[in-house]
């Protein structure tokens, strides 16, 4: 009867502890379920940060501004015949003046419907191509206007483009004029160097051996551009 109850005994102690061993695995099993989620996220998470670190940055698009601040500067263009003619009369000037004084030219006499070989020619004769030249009778700058004839064109003639301006302007005038003459030019040229009162009240060039040798020099000039001018042309087309 003993043995009996011992065997029931420990058969039950047995079963007991199963039971405690199985919970204690279940509660172990679902704790490390419960923090699994966590461990996951975690590591998501850590991926992204390091996938941010080191992704690289998205290149901005130059700005206008930062190209054009290491971007070389261009020349303008201008006619070589211009650009010889200003070296062979102004000494002094660079090439990159010269340039930049027949592009000027160019353009101011493409503003007013003048020839730029015509004020080239004027030009050389007036003040050749020295922007600060100044006449004993007190003309200034590159087309020799004097202060009263700058005043009347609104132009300041120490200010080489607004002298250039005034001189393109007031041949303009003076070509007009004289448009519906046999030489427009010739009278043109002769009114920028005596007035235009002075060729009216003469019918033509005035009798001013200046104003004589003035006209020859810059239509021979002109005459002499036109031809090179030509020549370059057909060089170029065949």
């Amino acid at each position: 009867m003993q043995t009996k109850a011992t065997i029931f005994f420990l058969s039950v102690s047995v079963y007991l502890l199963g039971l405690v061993a199985f919970s204690n695995h279940r509660a172990a099993a679902e704790q490390r379920a419960s923090k699994e989620p966590l461990v996951v996220a975690g590591a998501s998470a850590l991926n992204e940060a390091i996938n941010l670190a080191v992704r690289p940055a998205p290149r901005k698009k130059a700005t206008q501004a930062a190209i054009a601040a290491v971007a070389p500067v261009k020349m303008p263009k201008a006619d070589p015949i211009i650009v010889s003619t200003i070296e062979a009369f102004n000494e002094d000037i660079g090439r990159k003046e010269a340039v930049g004084l027949a592009s000027l030219i160019e353009k101011t006499a493409d503003r007013y419907d003048v020839d730029p070989l015509l004020v080239t020619a004027l030009i050389s004769q007036e003040s050749a191509f020295y922007e600060d030249a100044v006449s004993p009778v007190g003309a200034v700058g590159l087309g020799q206007l004097m202060p009263y004839t700058a005043e009347d064109l609104g132009v300041n003639p120490n200010v080489p483009a607004e002298n250039l301006d005034g001189c393109v302007r007031y041949l303009a005038q003076n070509l007009d004029t004289w448009a519906h003459t046999d030489d427009p030019v010739a009278l043109a040229l002769a009114s920028y160097n005596a007035g235009p009162g002075a060729v009216s009240n003469y019918g033509g060039i005035p009798p001013y051996e200046e104003t004589q040798n003035y006209v020859a020099v810059i239509t021979s000039r002109y005459q002499w551009l036109l031809n090179e001018n030509l020549a370059a042309t057909a060089e170029v087309y065949g």
